[in-house]
């Protein structure tokens, strides 16, 4: 249900046009997917196959060739997980609240001194460095592109801002 409700939703339809936005937005999904799988509690094999994995999909979604789509999906990609280490967090806090024990402990039966949730870093950022890794056949002649382009130096504020949508419309 949530899948045809993400394809068929507003946000995607509305970039029907969009090719390069549908093709990388069609990968969010899975990456999501496999954060998951991630952050329920995989072993260090298993979690690098699931590093391997998101490596692999965003690899596709900077493929895709919209960089804002693989953008966005990297702060999606990062608030998804903050989300969920921070509810482990919560979850054991709560689960520990009221004994005489020593202050709550989410460490993987693996490691006693690292919490859990920190633990999943490492593979996070070893997953986009994967992605990027095989993204470079487009993304090093695309900065060398960049360069020769005429927003080599960026752009203006007006320029930034012009489609943007002014904060104070926001109370109206």
């Amino acid at each position: 249900l949530a899948a045809v409700l993400f394809a068929l939703g507003g946000y995607m339809t509305a970039q029907v046009e969009h090719v390069n936005q549908i093709q990388g937005l069609a990968w969010l999904p899975w990456i999501l997917g496999s954060v998951r799988a991630q952050v329920s509690g995989v072993r260090w094999r298993e979690g690098m196959r699931v590093t391997a994995g998101l490596g692999l999909l965003f690899g596709l979604q900077l493929l895709a060739g919209h960089t804002q789509t693989a953008f966005i999906s990297g702060i999606g990609l990062i608030s998804y997980q903050l989300s969920a280490i921070s509810y482990q967090f919560f979850i054991a806090h709560r689960q520990h609240q009221g004994t005489d024990h020593h202050p709550p402990s989410t460490a993987h039966p693996n490691t006693s001194f690292i919490p859990y949730p920190l633990t999943l870093i490492p593979y996070l950022l070893l997953g986009v460095l994967l992605a990027v890794l095989l993204a470079a056949v487009q993304l090093l002649p695309t900065l060398e592109l960049i360069g020769l382009s005429s927003r080599e130096g960026g752009l203006t504020v007006n320029e930034v801002l012009s489609f943007s949508w002014h904060p104070l419309l926001a109370t109206k």
